[in-house]
């Protein structure tokens, strides 16, 4: 607003001026001369500030905004889209799977672009970034991370960081660390304890008022934490995630589409597609992030508010492991959310040589102490939140713990303990978290024993095992980037069949990194693998494969699943086999595999007891 004074606010202002306020107030009490000059001092005053404020504004937006016609125009986009999805909105889950996959890309793309818009005209609080460089991995690549990280972000915005480093590192790691973290408004910790003990000790002296929690694995993308801000939206009951994917070992690929994480049978976590019925309810609510039920401990914006309400991480000495789930859950039985932003994107580095502890740094008693302290953890979550439903799936899973015989060498009065200086009563420390946690619940009026209640609501396409299930889960590669899957635009052909897709999936079923291509989760039952309690996976006479009707006794739908490979049962010398390429594999077929560029391994997300479900 330049020159002259113009515009509906000076229209506004001067008709008040000279027609409205004189005739209601300045004619009262006898229309008194100092009374109309009074008045008019007053409105005189207050559009001078008006057009001062409205100007410097005006200034500001046409530095950092958009121009008018691009704003016009993807609001036109949106209003389009959203038409369409009202009209659409009563169809089913398969229905919606045939919409157009580039149409879902241009309509996140342009809810994104109006967030951004949002976020650069809003004014941002100021935030926290703990950074950990986890034990056991290499300083320099998680340095390398760091100061790409760096790289992407919006000092405006930024309070401080803190960097949390293992004190048991050398000196000269340590004197790295420092050498590189050269910043103004960073700090650097050297901590003992868990990664979550370290985090909740970091977080006691952030001075922002949102935390992120970003650990050395994960290289972030442009602008990832002002979409973060735009998800969290104001919300101080919320946690969000920017979309993880997962790099390969050799960081040469990585997983594409959405991703979201679930809770498993045994309160693991699991990778899941985010299907489109997800996006669609987004779209509709106008709103960039769909939910999940697992907080990404990897990277993850929350208020330091909601943290501290919380509990933060519920940590006990020895015990750890499922820190991660056990927050989730507080938050989610006590009205929270956890989302994951669809305009925000990371990327999360594959395990490799230099991030696994070797044979000579970590002995058999560490493996033995960890493993059974992970799983005492597990049992104390599984007590406040499993309801009688789903404990039988947990305990098909999990050997229930026997806390006196489990692991006797770990018990306070074992000689192998006290030789180790160890004073362990297993199980007052499983009950000393329990009771801390279920006192916070209660304090915060919140539910326990409502896991199938929060599956039933936000994991409704996570079906339960089949009877007799021995393994369960997506059909995945070792390293987790690919699974089976669909090639793209053959999707919808599951929910069009209703006998047999023999003949439309022959050359379909693939191995794909586009995670809303995946199929599952199967159940392993019987030599037969499941999808959703009807189809199966059918080896064909051509060598490839398809999703068929489940039969009893049909012999190319029964299959030997052994150290990871899957073979048929009547061909134990052939196994399934791709050639990885791109996003999508070849179509899936039998082979002896024997061929180097030939992938045979795949692991499914759970393995069951035998014959346990009854």
């Amino acid at each position: 607003m330049k020159g002259s004074p113009s515009g509906p606010v000076y229209t506004f202002v001067h008709s008040l001026m000279f027609k409205e306020i004189p005739k209601v107030h300045c004619r009262r009490r006898k229309r008194k001369a100092w009374l109309t000059t009074l008045c008019l001092g007053f409105v005189s005053l207050a559009y001078c500030l008006l057009y001062l404020v409205f100007t410097r504004c005006s200034d500001s937006i046409q530095f950092v905004a958009l121009s008018t016609a691009e704003i016009q125009s993807i609001q036109l986009m949106v209003l389009k889209i959203q038409n369409t999805l009202q009209k659409d909105n009563s169809t089913t889950f398969d229905s919606a799977r045939s919409v157009n996959r580039e149409e879902y890309i241009e309509r996140v793309a342009a809810q994104c672009r109006l967030e951004k818009q949002r976020v650069t005209l809003s004014s941002t609080p100021n935030i926290t970034i703990i950074y950990s460089l986890l034990k056991g991995s290499s300083s320099r690549l998680a340095l390398y991370y760091l100061n790409k990280t760096f790289a992407s972000l919006s000092l405006d915005i930024i309070t401080d960081i803190i960097i949390i480093a293992d004190e048991s590192l050398q000196e000269k790691e340590k004197g790295l660390i420092e050498d590189v973290v050269d910043c103004d408004v960073c700090r650097v910790f050297f901590l003992s304890g868990t990664i979550h003990e370290q985090r909740n000790f970091a977080s006691n002296f952030a001075r922002g008022e949102y935390l992120v929690f970003l650990d050395g694995r994960v290289h972030v993308h442009e602008e990832w934490l002002h979409h973060l801000m735009a998800a969290l939206n104001d919300s101080n009951n919320r946690v969000v995630s920017p979309a993880l994917q997962l790099t390969s070992l050799d960081g040469s690929l990585h997983t594409v589409g959405l991703t979201v994480n679930e809770l498993q049978w045994d309160l693991s976590v699991a990778r899941a597609r985010a299907d489109e019925k997800r996006i669609q309810s987004a779209l509709l609510n106008r709103v960039t992030y769909v939910s999940q039920t697992a907080i990404t401990p990897e990277v993850f914006l929350l208020s330091k508010e909601l943290f501290n309400a919380m509990g933060q991480f519920d940590t006990r000495q020895n015990l750890s492991g499922s820190e991660d789930v056990m927050f989730s859950l507080k938050l989610l039985s006590c009205g929270g959310e956890v989302v994951v932003s669809m305009c925000s994107s990371a990327y999360l580095r594959g395990s490799t040589e230099d991030s696994v502890p070797t044979a000579n740094q970590i002995t058999s008693y560490e493996v033995l102490r960890e493993d059974y302290f992970s799983r005492l953890y597990n049992e104390a979550v599984a007590s406040i939140f499993l309801d009688s439903f789903t404990l039988k799936y947990y305990s098909c899973v999990n050997h229930l713990l026997n806390l006196t015989t489990y692991h006797p060498q770990l018990s306070t009065a074992s000689p192998f303990s006290r030789k180790r200086g160890l004073v362990l009563n297993p199980a007052r420390m499983k009950t000393q978290l329990e009771q801390h946690v279920l006192s916070k619940l209660k304090l915060l009026k919140c539910r326990t024993k409502n896991f199938k209640t929060i599956l039933s609501s936000l994991q409704p396409a996570m079906v339960a095992p089949t009877k007799f299930a021995t393994f369960y889960g997506y059909i995945r590669t070792l390293d987790g980037v690919w699974a089976l899957g669909l090639h793209a635009g053959s999707e919808k052909a599951i929910s069009a069949s209703q006998t047999s897709l023999s003949t439309t999936l022959e050359d379909k079923i693939v191995l794909t990194r586009n995670a809303s291509l995946w199929v599952g989760p199967f159940s392993f039952t019987n030599g037969a693998f499941i999808f959703q309690h009807k189809w199966c996976l059918t080896s064909l006479s051509s060598d490839l494969f398809s999703l068929t009707r489940c039969v009893v006794g049909t012999t190319g739908q029964l299959f030997i699943y052994n150290d990871n490979i899957i073979r048929p049962a009547s061909q134990h010398e052939r196994s399934l086999c791709a050639v990885l390429n791109g996003n999508y594999s070849n179509p899936i077929f039998l082979n002896s595999c024997k061929e180097q560029n030939f992938t045979n391994k795949f692991k499914l997300d759970l393995q069951f007891r035998k014959d346990c479900i009854q």
